[in-house]
């Protein structure tokens, strides 16, 4: 059994739609993932220089929690010296 070249074509063109949804699908998520890992690689980054402004304070715990939208401004760290809180 001979396969027409009209088929032939048109599973040719439905496996090309297919790798170029994957390629658009696989691009966002690595799109993703870059500005995630450059946002965790940042934060630290910005605690040390927030806490190298209060003498005996140290950057000792980093924690992410995901809040679409919304990023990261330097009145939101918070430094705890000697149990106090000081903005």
């Amino acid at each position: 059994m001979t396969i027409s070249p009209g088929t032939q074509f048109k599973r040719n063109a439905l496996s090309v739609a297919g790798w170029c949804c994957l390629a658009v699908l696989l691009g966002i998520q690595l799109q993703r993932m870059i500005a995630t890992k450059v946002y965790k690689a940042s934060v630290p980054r910005m605690l040390n220089t927030a806490a190298a402004i209060h003498q005996g304070a140290n950057l000792a715990d980093v924690r992410f929690q995901r809040d679409s939208g919304r990023t990261l401004d330097p009145s939101d760290i918070v430094i705890c010296k000697n149990t106090r809180w000081i903005h």
